[in-house]
């Protein structure tokens, strides 16, 4: 494809803003943004209030989800800072890792 109207795209002005911006919607976009499978996983993890694994948590979801997009989240929500790793256990040649919430509290 050729590069022609991305470079007039890329060096056309833009043109200034003649009105104010409206107000943003914030709580609409909110539920667009977050993930179904992390409401899950944070409400199952709220509910039993001990460290889980991606396969607890599969099991606990009835398997509707899968293991390794459980781990993906999980990974996805301790980088946010919304729950940590609390241990880490050798099992059959894996690493299962356990996560539980943060406490809110302790910052």
């Amino acid at each position: 494809m050729p590069l022609e109207p991305f470079v007039v795209l890329m060096t056309t002005p833009t043109r200034p803003r003649t009105h104010a911006p409206a107000h943003f919607d914030w709580e609409a976009l909110v539920p667009l943004l977050v993930h179904p499978a992390k409401v899950e996983i944070i409400e199952a993890m709220s509910w039993i209030e001990v460290p889980l694994s991606a396969t607890d948590l599969d099991r606990i979801l009835s398997g509707q989800l899968g293991v390794s997009l459980i781990s993906y989240h999980l990974r996805k929500l301790a980088e946010l800072k919304a729950i940590e790793k609390v241990r880490q256990e050798h099992v059959r040649g894996a690493i299962q890792t356990f996560y539980a919430l943060r406490d809110r509290a302790s910052g």
